[in-house]
C-alpha cells in the first residue's frame, strides 16, 4: 500500500468513527431533552396538582370551621330549653345552618371540579370528611338537644377523616 492509500483509508476511517460519534451524541442530546421536558411538564403538573389541593382543603378546613363554630353556638342557644323553646332557639340558628348546609354543596363542587389534580384516593377521603360535616348539620337540626354528644362525635370523625387526608399526602 502507498502512503497516498494509506493517508486515505485513516481520513476515511478516522471521518466515520467522527459521524459515528456525532450520531451517537445527537441520539443523547435528543433523549436527553425529552428527559428535560418530561420531567418538566411532571413538575408544573405537580405545582398544579398542589395548588388545587391547597384550594380544596382550604374550602373545606373554612366549611368545618365555620360548621363547628356555629354547632357551638346552637348548642350554647338550645341548652338547657325544651320543647318549643328549643324550636325557637334553633330557629335563630337557622338562617347560617341553612347557609352553611349550602356552603356544604359549593365545596362538594370544588372537590368534583378538582377530582383530577386529587386523584381518587384523595378525592374519596376529602369527599368524606365533606360528608362528616354535612351529616352533622343534618343532626343537628334533627336533634339539638343531644347537641353535646353530637359535637364530640363531629369532632372524633372530622379528626379520623383528617388524619387519613394527611397520612395519605405524607404531611
Amino acid at each position: 500500500m502507498t502512503f497516498r492509500e494509506q493517508l486515505f483509508i485513516t481520513i476515511v476511517d478516522k471521518a466515520v468513527i467522527g459521524l459515528m460519534v456525532a450520531a451517537v451524541a445527537f441520539v443523547f442530546s435528543k433523549a436527553l431533552e425529552k428527559v428535560k421536558s418530561d420531567r418538566a411538564l411532571a413538575n408544573e403538573l405537580a405545582k398544579q396538582r398542589v395548588a388545587k389541593i391547597a384550594e380544596v382543603w382550604e374550602a373545606l378546613d373554612k366549611y368545618e370551621a365555620d360548621t363547628v363554630y356555629w354547632s357551638r353556638v346552637t348548642r350554647n342557644r338550645v341548652r338547657g330549653r325544651e320543647g318549643e323553646d328549643v324550636e325557637r332557639a334553633l330557629k335563630a340558628s337557622m338562617p347560617k345552618l341553612i347557609e352553611l348546609n349550602k356552603h356544604a354543596g359549593n365545596v362538594r363542587d370544588l372537590i368534583d371540579r378538582n377530582r383530577f389534580w386529587l386523584t381518587e384516593n384523595l378525592y374519596e377521603r376529602f369527599g368524606l370528611h365533606c360528608s362528616h360535616i354535612l351529616n352533622h348539620l343534618a343532626l343537628l337540626v334533627d336533634r339539638p338537644s343531644s347537641q353535646r354528644e353530637l359535637e364530640d362525635q363531629l369532632i372524633s370523625q372530622l379528626s379520623v377523616s383528617r388524619q387519613s387526608i394527611a397520612d395519605y399526602l405524607k404531611l
